[in-house]
């Protein structure tokens, strides 16, 4: 194994998932899709929650001051929002989607 295996599986994963949608989605109805798409926000919800786990881990909580730990998730992603709209992620997302 090598580092960053985890996410290469989960690119995979996004790659297959999407394909499944694309071709089989328009044979569902769609209740049965708005269904599944509530169905993957929920998980999405639930892998949101696990991560923030580390909010509530001693090693963490003890290493930085009071009530950082907090503002360090809330930086963390802030920053990456920041970063992502500069490269225009979403942009070049929605191009990808369109020339599907």
């Amino acid at each position: 194994m090598f580092p960053g295996l985890g996410t290469v599986i989960n690119v995979l994963a996004i790659i297959l998932g999407s394909s499944l949608g694309i071709f089989a989605g328009a044979k569902f109805k769609e209740a049965t899709r708005d269904l599944i798409t509530t169905a993957l926000g929920f998980v999405t919800l639930l892998a949101a929650a696990d991560a923030l786990r580390s909010l509530w881990n001693g090693d963490f909580i003890t290493s930085l001051p009071k009530g950082w730990p907090l503002l360090t998730i809330l930086a963390s992603l802030l920053i990456g929002a920041l970063i992502g709209t500069a490269l225009k992620i979403e942009e070049r997302l929605e191009v990808v989607g369109i020339k599907l």
